[in-house]
């Protein structure tokens, strides 16, 4: 068995470590797991995994600074079902995130209704 070498940065995968500037981040080492996310994170997270362009909101509407963070990391890792509407996705969001509310847009930059299926609100979308 060959002997372990003294890794550069001075941790092994699976252990924490927390950046000094910044406490609230934890980033695990190899896998890239964070307990807190900022707004514009999230937002690339949700288009990433559910391939819709979502902007997040308080719950009055209102659009959130990109630099907002605390947020837990977004849950899912496999996209909504196509056949769910954008108000049941809302809910689903909701759900995760009290207090805050999201936004979904098609392509051409306009808010999508609650109504539409996340089928038509992808297939709208560049991939």
């Amino acid at each position: 068995m060959p002997a372990l070498t003294e890794n550069p940065l001075g941790v092994y995968p699976g252990e924490l470590v927390v950046a000094p500037q910044d406490p609230t981040r934890h980033v695990e080492f190899g896998t890239g797991a964070r307990t807190a996310m900022k707004i514009s994170e999230l937002e690339r997270r949700i288009r990433r995994v559910d391939r819709i362009h979502a902007e997040i909101t308080d719950s009055g509407g209102r659009n959130l600074r990109g630099d907002r963070s605390g947020l837990r990391p977004y849950p899912f890792h496999h996209p909504a079902k196509a056949s769910m509407t954008v108000a049941s996705w809302r809910r689903r969001f909701q759900a995760e995130y009290p207090g805050l509310d999201a936004r979904v847009f098609d392509r051409k930059g306009r808010v999508v209704h609650g109504r539409t299926v996340l089928r038509s609100v992808r297939s709208r979308r560049r991939s």
